[in-house]
């Protein structure tokens, strides 16, 4: 009796080790995502509102955070698998979300169709027919969806932000669809002189989480606490306003 007490303790010990993620080591997914995430060219330095948001709660928690780059198709498996910890996402973003354990918000932002023409703000969205909107490969679309399927409209998909922008800058394509806070930083990047022209018609509202692999759970009281006080405290909208002027 006591030998198999002693080996169901065994057992259960090393179930919750295998459990527990690397004591202080977290992987995070970055994509091209500026302003919120991106790789700094000139000092292959991982940049931008989140990472600066989470700096102090990772030395907080005395967690080493590593950040790695992926195809974000890919990143999404290996996030899954476990093959690394944690990725900034929005959870409908995700074919899987049930797999994996959310933050709260951390913040939020309104997608819309910009135009370099003031006169489409105005637009009416329903009697249009195959317009071309630039678009990120690789990302989902639902608000757009029904404008594809019964307007013709023709998704001109684009490898970042940044091209996005080039592409309708250079008449590739007619609307490009992004969110506010990303068309704000890249309109500030631009040498060429112009002005992005939201539609009212198409908006859609979403934010980003931080997205844990489940060995991760544990952290989360925490995790959700510290940006509440973030929130509260003015950080957050005090660190897009710093990446943004």
């Amino acid at each position: 009796m006591k030998f198999g007490l002693l080996l169901l303790l065994a057992v259960l010990s090393i179930e919750v080790a295998i459990a527990q993620p690397k004591t202080g080591k977290l992987i995070i997914h970055h994509p091209q995502f500026p302003p919120f995430i991106y790789l700094n060219g000139r000092s292959d330095q991982v940049s931008g509102i989140l990472p600066e948001l989470f700096e102090p709660f990772f030395r907080q928690q005395k967690i080493s955070s590593r950040y790695v780059f992926n195809n974000p198709l890919r990143a999404e498996q290996a996030l899954y698998q476990g093959d690394i910890d944690a990725m900034f996402v929005n959870p409908a973003w995700l074919s899987q979300p049930d797999a994996l354990v959310f933050s709260d918000a951390v913040l939020s932002y309104d997608d819309y169709l910009f135009s370099l023409n003031p006169e489409d703000a105005v637009m009416d969205l329903t009697t249009a027919r195959q317009l071309r909107i630039c678009t990120r490969e690789h990302y989902i679309y639902p608000e757009l969806e029904p404008y594809f399927s019964q307007q013709g409209f023709i998704r001109v998909d684009a490898s970042s932000q940044e091209a996005q922008l080039k592409m309708l800058l250079n008449e590739r394509c007619d609307l490009a669809y992004m969110n506010d806070i990303i068309a704000r930083w890249l309109m500030q990047q631009q040498l060429q002189q112009a002005t992005l022209y939201p539609l009212e018609q198409a908006v859609a509202k979403a934010s980003i989480s931080l997205s844990l692999h489940p060995k991760w759970r544990a952290l989360l009281p925490a995790l959700n606490q510290f940006i509440l006080q973030q929130q509260q405290s003015g950080a957050v909208q005090q660190a897009i306003l710093r990446h943004l002027h």
